[in-house]
């Protein structure tokens, strides 16, 4: 069930907030953690995300538009967690879950 971009849905156990854009940005992030797959940390993987990952990539415009897009329809950084260094947001993956 999708809400309306002007509303917030009630955060429970069982029901997160959601949005139109907010399965696009999950398969956008399930891509981009494929694509860092097992590669190990280091300056191989840094220059291989800037060059895929960077700011100045369609791919960096297309993450950071879903972004705003679940900030603005009440999905993304929605809360702040307690006794995070810096902000936080609750995130939670659906692996798993049907299509």
């Amino acid at each position: 069930m999708m809400t309306p971009p002007d509303s917030l849905a009630p955060v429970s156990a069982t029901a997160l907030p959601m949005g139109p854009h907010k399965d696009a940005l999950l398969q956008a992030v399930h891509e981009l953690l494929a694509f860092v797959g097992d590669q190990p940390l280091g300056p191989a993987l840094e220059q291989r995300l800037n060059d895929h990952y960077g700011p100045t990539t369609d791919r960096y415009a297309m993450l950071l538009a879903l972004l705003r897009h679940g900030i603005a329809e009440g999905w993304a950084c929605y809360s702040e967690i307690a006794r995070c260094w810096g902000r936080c947001c609750r995130c939670r993956w659906a692996w798993g879950r049907a299509s």
